[in-house]
C-alpha cells in the first residue's frame, strides 16, 4: 500500500512527533511518503524518520495565495498515486482537488473544530470524546476512533524505589503551554494550596512552549511558588522519554 502524509509544517509538536512514530511504524510494511507543504520544518525531527520514507518538501512560503502551489501539490500527489492520503489540517483539505477526496483521511486532535468538506472525506478521532463531539455537530460523518499510541518500550523506566522521601516529589507535564485548554494553571494553583498547608517539597517541570508561558510564569510568581516551577521549553520525544524517569 502507498501511504502519503501531508503536513503544512513539521515543527516539534504533539501532532508532528506522533506522526513521525506513525510513519516509522507504517514504513515497516508499506511504502510511505511525507509531503511538507511549507518551508517550515525541524530538520532534527525529519531526521528521525526511517530512511525508507520519501520526504518531499514543496517549500511554499506560509500564507502564500499563489495558485501555483495548489497545482504543484496536487500534481505531486498525482505522481505518487497513493492509496491513502492522510492530513491533519483543514487548510490541506482546501488545497486538494476533489478527485482525491475518496482517498483522504483527516485526523482530528481537538474538540469543537470546524471541519472542511466533512461529507466527502473520512476522519480519525484521537479519543472517544473527540469522536462524540464531531458526531454531535456533523450527523452521519464517517469517523473512527484511533487513540494516540505510545511505544512504552522506548521510555526509560524509573528504578525502584519509586518514591524517595528525602527528595522533592516531582511532577512533569508535557504539552503545549495553553492553559485554557491544557489546564497548567490548575496544577500551579494546586501546588500553591499544598504550600499553604505546609507541603512545600514539590517541584513541577513544564515541558513545551506556547502563548501561555508568560501568564504561567507570572502566575507562579504571584502565588509565591516560582522556585518550585521549572519551564524546560520545547523538547523532542527522545528527550522526554529519556527524562521522564527523573
Amino acid at each position: 500500500m502507498k501511504i502519503l502524509h501531508c503536513m503544512f509544517g513539521m515543527s516539534v509538536g504533539g501532532a508532528e512527533t506522533m506522526l513521525v512514530d506513525i510513519i516509522n511504524q507504517q514504513s515497516l510494511t508499506d511504502k510511505v511518503a511525507l509531503l511538507i507543504i511549507n518551508n517550515h520544518y525541524d530538520d532534527n525531527l525529519v531526521a528521525k524518520l526511517n530512511p525508507k520514507v520519501s520526504v518531499i518538501k514543496l517549500n511554499r512560503n506560509p500564507g502564500s495565495k499563489n495558485p501555483w502551489w495548489y497545482v504543484r501539490l496536487n500534481y505531486t500527489i498525482l505522481s505518487i498515486n497513493p492509496d491513502v492520503i492522510h492530513v491533519h489540517q483543514n487548510k490541506t483539505v482546501r488545497m486538494l482537488f476533489p478527485m482525491f477526496y475518496h482517498k483522504t483521511w483527516r485526523t482530528i486532535h481537538d474538540l469543537k473544530l470546524t471541519l472542511v468538506k466533512p461529507a466527502f472525506i473520512r476522519h480519525i478521532a484521537i479519543s472517544d470524546a473527540v469522536c462524540a463531539d464531531v458526531l454531535t455537530r456533523y450527523k452521519g460523518i464517517n469517523i473512527s476512533t484511533v487513540a494516540n499510541g505510545i511505544n512504552c518500550d522506548t521510555i526509560r523506566q524509573k528504578e525502584l524505589p519509586l518514591c524517595n522521601t528525602t527528595n522533592p516529589f516531582k511532577i512533569v507535564q508535557v504539552g503545549r503551554l495553553e492553559h485554557l485548554k491544557k489546564g497548567q494553571d490548575i496544577l500551579l494553583r494546586a501546588v500553591s494550596i499544598l504550600k499553604s498547608r505546609g507541603i512545600e517539597d514539590i517541584e513541577v517541570t513544564l515541558i513545551g512552549e506556547g502563548d501561555s508561558e508568560p501568564y504561567l510564569k507570572e502566575l507562579a510568581q504571584s502565588l509565591g511558588i516560582s522556585g518550585q516551577i521549572h519551564f524546560d521549553g520545547a523538547r523532542d520525544r527522545s528527550y522526554v522519554y529519556e527524562h521522564l524517569a527523573g
